[in-house]
């Protein structure tokens, strides 16, 4: 049985099995701003690239909730 956290920590790269939370963490501890980035620092995306759009959303959801708007990248 999934604990709370991750059942609300949906996985987002299924090739590196990262989280929403690795994503999250990845942007604030280097600063990403740009899919490539976060690429680069965690890996996520580099494998089949199906998850791009996810962690883009991820990476909108953060910038939405910290500066109250989404890039717009």
């Amino acid at each position: 049985m999934a604990t709370i956290e991750t059942a609300n920590d949906k996985m987002v790269c299924y090739c590196y099995g990262l989280r929403e939370s690795d994503i999250q963490q990845t942007v604030q501890l280097h600063g990403c701003q740009e899919l490539q980035a976060v690429m680069s620092c965690s890996g996520a995306g580099t494998g089949c690239t199906a998850c791009h759009r996810r962690i883009q959303a991820v990476m909108n959801k953060q910038a939405t909730e910290t500066y109250g708007a989404a890039p717009l990248k």
